[in-house]
């Protein structure tokens, strides 16, 4: 996304994925899309000013509602920043993944807090002002592994801590000031597997159909080129991941006909009250 002289995006192997549906509101500063997730590949976040600032900025990343710490970058500086995880150390971190979404029927978890934030990453820009390094540590990040089966998130995926590595480069944590948020990046993610969510609810478009030979018809249930013709017993993480999309379908299927129902009553809908800025004058933010 290029939205207020900043380009933002998330990368899969080193490869951008694909953004749908972009909408940008000038007014507060907002951009959103939807982005493609893929159940145990790692991913990052990057973004970079279109032109050097005469000021310092800041990043702060949330994942699924949780902050992970962000960078700095210096006045005049217009090159990119990349983040992949979040740091544990000065010198370890531990990459961010997508991972396949658990649910249970534990009635603990049907608080909507536990689902606030559930399948977006946040990308917020500010301008700052550099105070004080600090030498200590940032405590342990915990995401939330489950999700209630009930939930109306129709989710098969989340984001997940992969195992800590060594950093090539020492963490330092910087105690800023924040003067104003310039812009803030939502991606929502969403599966494009065997069930693709994505698809189903009409965001992005369906998946090129394979040619067919001259003269020769398909038949119900035969194998495409490139698919799997051996009965093999699934994984249980495969297993759990479809069953998990499958809901997930039928809670998109769900919600079209609550939301005819709702049109035909002509309900009023609350409107949420905005969110406040999470970074705040103090904060520190996590070099990673």
């Amino acid at each position: 996304m290029k939205f207020l002289g900043f380009e933002a995006y998330i990368t899969i192997d080193g490869v951008e994925l694909t953004q749908y549906e972009i909408k940008t509101d000038e007014g507060a500063k907002t951009a959103s899309c939807w982005i493609p997730s893929e159940a145990g590949k790692s991913f990052a976040i990057h973004w970079k000013p279109s032109e050097p600032r005469p000021y310092d900025m800041a990043s702060l990343v949330h994942v699924d509602g949780v902050g992970i710490g962000g960078k700095i970058r210096g006045r005049n500086s217009s090159d990119l920043s990349s983040q992949g995880g979040y740091s544990t150390s000065s010198t370890t971190w531990r990459p961010i993944i997508f991972a396949p979404i658990q649910l249970t029927d534990d009635d603990a978890y049907l608080s909507s807090e536990r689902t606030k934030g559930l399948g977006d990453i946040t990308l917020q820009i500010d301008r700052i002002e550099q105070k004080e390094t600090l030498h200590r540590l940032k405590k342990d990040i915990y995401l939330e592994g489950k999700i209630h089966e009930r939930s109306k998130k129709a989710m098969v995926h989340r984001v997940n801590f992969g195992e800590e590595v060594v950093s090539k480069n020492s963490t330092r944590i910087v105690d800023v000031t924040l003067i104003s948020t310039l812009a803030t990046f939502t991606f929502r993610y969403r599966s494009l597997g065997k069930y693709n969510v994505l698809r189903a609810d009409g965001i992005a478009p369906p998946a090129p159909k394979a040619p067919l030979t001259r003269g020769e018809k398909r038949k119900v249930g035969e194998m495409g080129e490139g698919e799997e013709t051996e009965n093999k017993e699934p994984e249980d993480d495969e297993e759990e991941e479809d069953i998990a999309e499958l809901r997930a379908q039928l809670r998109l299927i769900q919600e079209k006909l609550d939301r005819k129902a709702g049109k035909s009553k002509a309900k009023k809908v609350k409107t949420e009250p905005k969110a406040r800025s999470s970074l705040i004058s103090g904060e520190i933010i996590d070099l990673t």
